[in-house]
């Protein structure tokens, strides 16, 4: 070759390799250069699979946790949280979350939300994840029971029995949620001052309280 350059087109993603040259002219070659070398950039990383909340759940809280998962060499994330199935009213648009979980904050009652997710790194942008939705729950602040004093659940996290405290004498109906929307125990009595949880798995979950006084959503850790 003549030219002090070269470009190449069959390296292979994310590899090293080593270069050096020589000059050579009608009386002989020259010695090697130094040797250097250079690492390849990784390929566009794969789409994440998203995980929670499931996809068309249900009476979802307000500051849900959006979770997908983690996807091989990817460097950061991409995350698009829209009020339409397009993506035109993005109320969330980040690029650099390096977790493969985010909390959002600041929901509205009542709303459905649209959710996808991409990952990044070195090599560029991936394709977007599917598109997911979730639908807030309509529990409004007017009825939400929010003093602490007077509704109290515990111990938190809870591994067997789930105590409830603030209900005493009222026909109250609890009931527990998984993340993505899935009702696994509801339990309707008087006064019901706890809640037997040793069978279900590790976790966090949703306990919706309601009788006729108030209607209050919580979330407990079970381990």
């Amino acid at each position: 070759m003549i030219d002090t350059s070269l470009n190449i087109d069959i390296l292979s993603y994310s590899s090293e390799y080593y270069w050096r040259v020589r000059a050579s002219n009608p009386n002989g070659t020259g010695a090697w250069s130094e040797t250097r070398s250079f690492t390849t950039i990784p390929d566009i990383p794969a789409s994440p699979a998203l995980l929670l909340p499931g996809d068309e759940a249900k009476d979802q809280p307000i500051s849900p946790e959006l979770k997908w998962k983690s996807v091989s060499e990817a460097v950061n994330y991409k995350l698009q949280v829209s009020t339409n199935a397009d993506f035109t009213s993005l109320i969330i648009d980040l690029s650099e979350i390096s977790d493969t979980v985010y909390p959002v904050t600041g929901l509205t009652n009542g709303t459905t939300y649209y959710w996808r997710v991409s990952a990044i790194n070195a090599g560029g942008t991936g394709d977007w994840s599917e598109e997911w939705e979730f639908t807030t729950s309509h529990l409004t602040g007017k009825y939400e029971h929010t003093t602490e004093e007077d509704l109290l659940l515990y111990p938190t996290p809870v591994s067997g029995v789930l105590k409830i405290k603030g209900i005493e004498g009222i026909l109250t109906t609890v009931s527990i949620f998984t993340i993505d929307g899935k009702m696994i125990k509801c339990l309707k009595e008087i006064g019901i001052s706890e809640i037997n949880v040793e069978d279900v798995q590790t976790g966090i979950y949703i306990v919706k309280i309601i009788n006729s006084e108030f209607m209050s959503t919580q979330r407990i850790l079970k381990f």
